[in-house]
């Protein structure tokens, strides 16, 4: 059986300093189906959870842009890493936004039980 470094109260100790230690805070909108006028499903997002604690870094240290083909044009596309609590509840169907840019979670390493905090890959939309 594999022995962990750290204890169970080291861990818990540093998911608690590192949640205090986050410079910024964000929102996290849920998507829902609703109907629209003519019958048919719309997806749209509410706020689920508002000032989460949270980092935000660009996935290119300051070349978060580039191109890819999306249907039949090429499209910039931004990509940048979150990082929230580790009991932080949050969907890769969920949106991300953070003062007033929308983006999309792409991704979430959550699994381990050793993890100090939630690593998320988003990809900027508005």
């Amino acid at each position: 059986m594999a022995r962990s470094l750290l204890s169970t109260g080291d861990i818990q100790y540093t998911r608690d300093s590192q949640a205090e230690g986050f410079p910024t805070t964000i929102e996290i909108r849920r998507a829902e189906n609703a109907q629209d006028i003519v019958g048919g499903l719309t997806q749209t997002f509410s706020n689920v959870y508002q000032d989460v604690p949270a980092r935000l870094m660009s996935d290119k240290r300051g070349f978060a842009t580039e191109e890819r083909p999306v249907g039949e044009r090429r499209t910039e596309v931004a990509e940048w890493n979150l990082s929230v609590a580790h009991d932080q509840e949050l969907d890769e169907r969920d949106q991300v936004v953070h003062d007033g840019v929308v983006y999309e979670v792409k991704s979430i390493n959550a699994g381990a039980s050793y993890l100090t905090a939630k690593r998320v890959k988003l990809v900027r939309i508005e």
